[in-house]
C-alpha cells in the first residue's frame, strides 16, 4: 500500500469550436511513499517489509518519479469533467533495491540497482470550483 504525492503542470487547449474538449501535455513528479509492502515467494511463504529482525520498514520501497504525456477533459457542464491520462514514468532505484543489489556485490555477484519505467493510465470525474 503506497500514498502518491504528486506536482504536475499542463497546458490545455480546446479542439476546434467546440468548449466541450480539451487537450493538454502534462509533465510532472510523483513520490509514491510505501506504507505497507510485502512479496509473496514461490514456495507460498511471505516476506514483509515490517522493520522486524533484518527486514527493512515498507518506506524502503519508497520512490520518485518523473511522468510525462498527456490528457483529455470532456465537460459535462460548466463544473463537472471526465479525465484520461496517459503518462510515461521514469523512477529511480529505490533503498531496498540499492541495499540489495549491495549484499549482492559483497558476495561476489556483479550486480547494480536499476532505475524503472512503467505507464499509468487514469480515468477520473473532477468538478471546477
Amino acid at each position: 500500500t503506497s500514498i502518491i504525492l504528486g506536482l504536475y503542470g499542463k497546458y490545455p487547449f480546446t479542439l476546434g469550436s467546440s468548449e466541450k474538449i480539451s487537450l493538454f501535455p502534462l509533465i510532472g513528479f510523483d513520490y509514491e511513499m510505501s506504507i505497507t509492502g510485502k512479496i509473496e515467494n514461490a514456495d507460498g511463504s511471505t516476506y514483509a517489509f515490517d522493520g522486524e529482525g533484518t527486514r527493512p520498514e515498507a518506506s524502503a520501497l519508497s520512490a520518485a518519479w518523473v511522468k510525462f504525456g498527456g490528457g483529455v477533459d470532456y465537460s459535462l457542464n460548466d463544473n463537472i469533467y471526465i479525465r484520461t491520462e496517459a503518462l510515461y514514468g521514469l523512477r529511480g532505484a529505490n533503498m531496498f533495491e540499492d541495499d540489495m543489489a549491495k549484499l549482492e556485490k559483497n558476495d561476489g555477484v556483479n550486480a547494480e540497482s536499476k532505475s524503472g519505467a512503467g505507464v499509468m493510465i487514469r480515468v477520473g470525474v473532477g468538478y471546477r470550483f
